[in-house]
Parts: structure tokens; C-alpha cells; sequence
């Protein structure tokens, strides 16, 4: 079972985020945020989870296709930091640190999506 996913920067900084999204739900008030708490857990684990998935598709274009589902939950994820700080179960401070990683990581896939796309670029699974 290959296990090259583990060498991209994308999977790196979201298993990373996945986790101190993790430690940050641990805060919130466990019955009223109940709902919250499973959609950011889900929406982070999926960010990773997607780009394993479609690494291990073997092709470009299904990779591609998996790449651009974890970009859409890592936007998921980034709308629901932001109410998580607005409602008060997220501190400003750790919202911030959150935020930051979210924006890095934006970046990061965006770029990537737009260099796979491109017609003269093969993408090898190793």
C-alpha cells in the first residue's frame, strides 16, 4: 500500500489543522455546540481524508476531482470557525491561529488544483 500522500504539503497541513481543530472543540460547551462540534470535526477529516482518497485513485482527473471536494470542506470548515467565534465558543486568539492555518492551506490547494489542471503537467502517484 503506497503511502506517498504523505509527502504532499496539502495532506501535511490538513491532518495538522485536523487536529487542532480537534483540541479547539474540546473547549466548547458540549450540549449546546454538540451539532457544531460534529460538523467541525467532520468537515476537518474530511479535508484529509479527500485528498487520500483521490491520491489513490491513480489518475489526474480523479485526483483533481478529489482535491477540489476537500477544498469545498476546507471552506466548510473555514465558515464554521467563523461562527464558532461569533458565537462565543471560539476565543479570538485561537479563531486567529485556526484562521491562519485555514488560509494557508487555501492557498496551498488552490495553487496545487491549478498546477494539476494544467494541460502540460502529469502528475505521478508514487
Amino acid at each position: 500500500m503506497s503511502d506517498g500522500y504523505k509527502r504532499l504539503e496539502v495532506w501535511k497541513i490538513a491532518i495538522r489543522l485536523s487536529e487542532d481543530v480537534k483540541r479547539e472543540i474540546g473547549k466548547f460547551p458540549k450540549i449546546e455546540a454538540r451539532r457544531l462540534i460534529d460538523q467541525l470535526l467532520g468537515s476537518s477529516i474530511s479535508v484529509f481524508s479527500n485528498i487520500v482518497e483521490g491520491y489513490k485513485g491513480g489518475t489526474k482527473k480523479e485526483f483533481l476531482r478529489y482535491l477540489k471536494i476537500a477544498y469545498g470542506s476546507l471552506n466548510e470548515l473555514a465558515s464554521q470557525l467563523l461562527y464558532s467565534n461569533k458565537v462565543g465558543y471560539s476565543n479570538d486568539e485561537d479563531y486567529k491561529k485556526l484562521r491562519n492555518i485555514v488560509f494557508k492551506l487555501d492557498r496551498k490547494m488552490a495553487g496545487f488544483i491549478k498546477f494539476l489542471e494544467r494541460d502540460d503537467k502529469e502528475f505521478y502517484f508514487k
